[in-house]
């Protein structure tokens, strides 16, 4: 083992890290393309650094003392990342009160609550779709996702080490080599399928940590090697190639085939910085200035406090203003209020002579309780709806039209033997078309009618026989065992509907699934792509012809919601004659009628090579002679975003239009 004093140079690799971090989030474009598309890299060395960092500890403390102290380990970490954190979910939860609408706060104070149990990895892994799509960048504490993993290293390791201290110090490279192979197949072969688990769970980046503890633990062999076999020139040169070979990543991973790969290569540069960054040669000096260090020194803040800034620009609908001058305009107040976060309060909490072992528990455990209690009454409170000053028709109107909605995939399996079975299978879209299917007398009468959520590309995972969907936010949970569950009543199914948002990859593998299902003697009946309406990114300055109190929120409820919305909020009515008819028009208008045709032709080309039946709903949504869209009926709101889903109080209107505009009741034989 190797002490080591302080590394001017790692500190300015954070600072490196922490840059591209937030160049990443700030989403920093030229001529529509992401500048810093791989900037997330930052992370995964700050995790690297994290592994060096912490063993550098605990090995200095194990050839001291021979001991290793569980708890005081665990005190400097929660002095280290907690106050400036707390810090942060304080300074949001009273922001978000001015700012955030009622669905966002109640999701905010569900962020802060598992940010105190230090589990916003697993929370974000189970309700959010993809991190980076828009829904992730309006909640600001998405980020913290990546403390949560750190503080389940720290905590998982430091048991491990108090518990089995001699045999590990005795097998330090066998027992941590182990553990990382096992994590690092757990990231790319296992979980390949699990995107979004993988992303988030904390064992598929263990190895990253566990990188930095293994460059540690044999620093004296790894450098004696590197310096046996490489001159000091060399060095240098390898030195400087593996700080590029980070930039290239962050400003071309898009562009790259082998994208893991490169990852990978990128990932041990890096680690080779870590290793070799503190000897005496040319990369050294580039590296360790002054403003790096000091970026180093406050990387931590910076880094919890960039996001929900840039966050809150686009939940409050300010994001049009968001130019790139604007964007590097507002590193000046970050950089500001990360520094005195870094000297009012990382500081001042790491010090022992300031604030007392005893003194800081108080403080910990009291700020904690008062997190959680605050936000369950944010909770409990519906977000504090009444700051929504509007009248509770507009309310219901734009905010919970769908207060009366069962989700779908919660309705009970009901199979009446004198029927036949319909089952649908689909993600949200399919979702609703089973609503008008089994809100139908007519259909319902004469069958049953079942739904599984599942997006029909990940039926090619059960095809191949692997009797799970790969797909779910969930490995084994509530959606993949009711797939399967449906899936083992096959033998009583009579006529499957294929409904869904269709993307490339359900089209590619549409026909296999086809020919997997009409092998086991079903109708297949394939449904077309629901129109989607770009009515809800269309930024329009609120000039309101009524009064209201709360400018600010009123104006995120404006911004955030369709045309139709808007024009209810400005006005102050419903559009009615020719204002109605050229709000139907812009609805059509908005669609990508390209894109939806081609989708549309290619799924029926390949239904029908494959005898399935193609079910064109276009019709029910819009008027193709007409050009129009209806988007009101007898006041109620039909369409609900970009996506194309609607409301749950339009499905009679919708399930009239089905029978009459399509040919559903030919299909399913009902005169």
């Amino acid at each position: 083992m190797d002490k080591t004093s302080f590394r001017f140079d790692i500190q300015s690799l954070r600072a490196v890290s922490v840059i591209l971090v937030i160049c990443y989030h700030f989403h920093f474009i030229y001529q529509n393309n992401p500048i810093f598309s791989g900037g997330f890299i930052g992370v995964d060395i700050f995790f690297v650094i994290s592994g060096y960092v912490i063993s550098n500890l605990v090995l200095n403390e194990l050839e001291k003392n021979n001991n290793f102290k569980i708890l005081s380990f665990i005190e400097k970490r929660l002095r280290r990342l907690i106050p400036a954190l707390y810090f942060l979910l304080i300074t949001i939860m009273i922001v978000g009160y001015f700012f955030l609408l009622p669905k966002r706060f109640i999701q905010l104070g569900y962020d802060v609550i598992f940010n105190t149990f230090f589990a916003t990895n697993f929370y974000f892994w189970e309700t959010l779709e993809k991190y980076g799509a828009i829904t992730g960048i309006e909640r600001p504490l998405l980020h913290t996702w990546s403390l949560s993993v750190e503080w389940q290293f720290y905590i998982f390791t430091s048991i491990a080490i108090f518990i089995f201290k001699n045999q590990i110090i005795k097998h330090f490279n066998l027992f941590f080599i182990i553990i990382f192979s096992l994590s690092i197949i757990l990231n790319l072969f296992v979980l390949k399928n699990q995107t979004n688990f993988n992303f988030y769970f904390s064992g598929s980046r263990y190895w990253e940590f566990l990188l930095g503890v293994l460059i540690r633990y044999n620093q004296l062999i790894l450098r004696g090697f590197v310096k046996k076999y490489f001159s000091n020139k060399t060095i240098n040169l390898l030195l400087f190639i593996s700080l590029i070979s980070v930039l290239v990543f962050t400003l071309s991973y898009q562009y790259f085939f082998f994208k893991k790969i490169f990852f990978l290569v990128v990932m041990f540069g890096a680690s080779f910085i870590i290793l070799m960054g503190n000897e005496e040669c040319a990369f050294s000096k580039v590296l360790n200035t002054k403003i790096l260090i000091f970026v180093g020194a406050i990387s931590y803040s910076l880094y919890i406090w960039h996001y929900p800034i840039v966050s809150f620009f686009y939940i409050t609908g300010f994001d049009l203003y968001l130019s790139s001058l604007n964007k590097f305009l507002l590193l000046i107040p970050l950089f500001l209020v990360s520094t005195i976060s870094y000297f009012c309060v990382e500081n001042i909490f790491r010090n022992k002579v300031i604030i007392k072992p005893k003194t800081f528990y108080i403080i910990y455990l009291s700020s904690t309780f008062l997190l959680i209690f605050l936000s369950i009454f944010i909770i409990k409170s519906n977000g504090f709806f009444e700051r929504i000053n509007i009248s509770d028709k507009k309310k219901d109107f734009i905010i919970n039209y769908d207060k009366n909605r069962v989700r779908p995939f919660d309705y009970k399996t009901n199979i009446a033997p004198n029927k036949k079975t319909i089952l649908v299978l689909g993600n949200s879209h399919g979702g609703e078309f089973f609503e008008l299917l089994s809100t139908s007398t007519r259909i319902s009468k004469n069958y049953n009618i079942l739904y599984s959520l599942i997006q029909i590309d990940c039926i090619k995972n059960f095809i191949r026989e692997k009797n799970k969907s790969n797909c779910f936010r969930k490995l084994e949970f509530k959606k993949e065992k009711e797939f399967i569950k449906k899936m083992k009543l096959l033998d009583k199914i009579d006529i499957i509907f294929l409904k869904t948002k269709w993307s490339e990859s359900d089209i590619k593998n549409l026909k296999d699934v086809i020919q997997f299902f009409r092998k086991k003697q079903k109708k297949i009946v394939v449904v077309s792509l629901t129109p989607s309406f770009n009515v809800t990114d269309i930024y329009e300055k609120f000039t309101p012809k009524v009064q209201y109190d709360n400018f600010i929120l009123i104006n995120s409820l404006f911004q955030k919601n369709t045309i139709l919305d808007k024009y209810y909020l400005s006005e102050g009515k419903l559009p009615e004659g020719d204002e109605l008819i050229k709000m139907e028009k812009k609805y059509f208008n908005s669609i990508n009628w390209d894109k939806l045709n081609d989708f549309n032709n290619r799924i029926e080309k390949i239904s029908n090579k494959n005898q399935a039946i193609f079910l064109n709903d276009i019709n029910v949504f819009c008027d193709i002679d007409d050009q129009r869209c209806k988007v009101l009926d007898n006041n109620i709101k039909i369409h609900t975003d970009n996506s194309g889903h609607t409301t749950f109080e339009a499905n009679p209107l919708l399930r009239n239009k089905l029978m009459r505009n399509t040919e559903i009741l030919k299909i399913l034989n009902i005169n």
